[in-house]
Formats: C-alpha cells, structure tokens, sequence
C-alpha cells in the first residue's frame, strides 16, 4: 500500500499511526518533518530516551530487536526510526532475523524506515519483508503552486514579506525541493536590509542553474527577438553550457506552450489554464508565450526540436549548429 504526504499528515493528525512505514521519494524536508510530527504524536519528551530512538547508521540486530521488544515506559507506543542505514544492502548480515522482527512487530511500536537511496540488485530478503508489511509513503516534490505560499510563509516567520510572484521566482530558479528552498530563503534573508524582498534581492544571492537562462532565450524566441537569442546563445557557450541540456529544456518547455496554446484555443480561460498546468514561474511563462503565436508556428518549432535531437544524438549535426539553425528557423 502506498501513500502519500498529505495522506500521512492526515493520519497524524488523527493518532492512527500503524507499525510499519517505508519513507521514500525526493522530498527529504518532507520525510523528516513527518518524523518529527510522528515523535510528537506518540512521545512524551520526559520519557522519550525510553521510549524513542532514531539510528543514524544500521545497529546491530540484538540492539535495535532488544529496544523494539522492550515494553514502553509510562507510555502507549514507542517509535523506532532508521534513518538511511542501507538496510536494504545485500551486505547486511542475518538478514532473515531482521525480516522475521518487521514481519512480526509489537502492537505497541511504530517504526519507519528512511532509504533514500537506491538499493542495487535485486530485492533482499528484509527489502521483501518490509515492502510487504509497510505502509509505504512516497514523498514527491510539492508542486510550484504548493510551494509558494510556504516560502511567504517562511519569510514572514524571519521577519520579511515576499509577493507570491517574487516567491514563484525563487522556485523556478533554485528547484522545488524545500531543502534548497529554505537555504536560499536564508542566504536572501541574512543579506536583505529590506523588509520586502525584492528581484534584486534574489538575484544578488541565488546562482541560476541552466533552465533560468534557456528561459530567457526561450521568451526571445516567441518574442521574434533573433538578435536577442543570438546574445543568449553566446552567453551559453561561453559558460560552457551542454548544448544537448538546452535543446531538452527549450523542447520541454514548447511542449507546455503547445498544451497551453490548445488549452486557450479551446477557449477555457488563462486562470483555468495556469491551474491545468500545475501553476508557477514557467507556466507563467508558458501561457505569456502561448499567446504570442499561432499555433502552426509552435506546431513548426516542435518539429524543429525533434529534427534537432535526432540528428545531435546521431550525429548527424553538431548540437550548436543545430540551435542556430531553430533560431534562424524562428
């Protein structure tokens, strides 16, 4: 059974938390809020060094087994968490101890699993065991449309205001995971003197990865500006930009423009578009875009792109070469 964040808050919420549970997915902030969601719902801090314990690294059998089966102390429940201890590695040893103890766990201990990683081969005996009896909880990145309201929150907790737009921004240049994003909250936030967070304040602070550049050549490109795209395009090789990485963003990103140029075609509205979507910077940017173009035009880049990335993975054509000529295309 697999689960989800917001099913896993749910149950917090309501006590009902069940013995066994696998964390997985990118969303490591997430993992380790809920765990500590899940030592407030079932620990009391004055007895939590009886009743509670987090390994860091794999313990040995008789440890974790002799602390699971101990009764808890002046307290209903106890919680065991293992924390990325590479209990899934073909190394482990008495691996049929460890799937006999979570196949067979108290009623009165909950224990959740953190592997992050992924485990080579093919299943051990305690992978088997857990992934059988474990309510598994896939942590997935929040969407832009999620995130943004946490991140005004999350200034507003240290003192500064950021619009939405401003706080969309952020997102679309550093990634959703909430790790990065409160870092770059924090880098902004220690630089700042302003109570309101501005672009300049972002800017000073956050390196933009590949996407925020490819995104201004993507908006030259719709605006007709070749000039402009020429100029990008040179500032991506001169920092040495994989030319292959640019032609998948520009392509990932038409194909949004194209859903969102048939989405408005079909007269449904830009806010019924944006949240079609999923929301954020770039579908900001897709329905602006859209709306700049007729459809054969995007139709036409499409097939440009594809021909692009044939004929680069073929090597048929050099990846630049191929990126001047959708520019000229334009």
């Amino acid at each position: 059974m697999t689960i989800t964040y917001d099913d896993f808050r749910a149950l917090l919420k309501s006590g009902d938390l069940t013995n066994l549970y696998l964390f997985i997915g990118e969303e490591v902030f997430l993992q380790e809020f809920c765990v500590t969601g899940a030592k407030k719902a079932l620990i009391d801090p004055a007895f939590a060094d009886f009743n509670c314990k987090e390994y860091i690294e794999l313990p040995s059998f008789d440890d974790a087994s002799s602390f699971i089966s101990a009764l808890p102390l002046m307290s209903a429940k106890k919680l065991v968490v293992f924390n990325n201890c590479a209990l899934f590695e073909r190394k482990i040893s008495e691996k049929s101890r460890w799937a006999e103890l979570f196949s067979n766990l108290p009623s009165y201990v909950t224990v959740i699993i953190r592997e992050n990683g992924e485990s080579k081969g093919a299943a051990t005996e305690i992978k088997k065991a857990v992934t059988k009896m474990a309510v598994t909880v896939d942590f997935k990145l929040l969407t832009a449309e999620r995130l943004r309201p946490w991140l005004v929150k999350l200034f507003a907790s240290k003192g500064k205001s950021i619009s939405s737009q401003n706080a969309s921004y952020i997102v679309s240049s550093v990634g959703r995971s909430m790790t990065t994003l409160r870092t770059e909250a924090e880098k902004i936030v220690a630089k700042s003197e302003n109570f309101e967070i501005s672009r300049r304040d972002i800017d000073s602070v956050i390196i933009k990865p590949l996407t925020e550049t490819v995104f201004k050549l993507i908006d030259a490109l719709f605006s007709s500006r070749p000039d402009l795209c020429y100029k990008i395009l040179s500032t991506l090789r001169q920092t040495n930009q994989e030319p292959v990485a640019v032609i998948s963003v520009i392509a990932s990103q038409t194909l949004v423009i194209y859903k969102a140029k048939l989405m408005l075609t079909g007269h449904k509205s830009i806010s019924e578009v944006k949240k079609a979507l999923g929301g954020g910077f770039s579908t900001d940017k897709a329905v602006d875009n859209a709306s700049k173009v007729p459809l054969t035009q995007i139709e036409a880049l499409i097939c440009a792109l594809r021909k692009a990335d044939f004929d680069t993975k073929n090597g048929i054509m050099d990846p630049w070469c191929a990126l001047d000529l959708i520019i000229a295309a334009r």
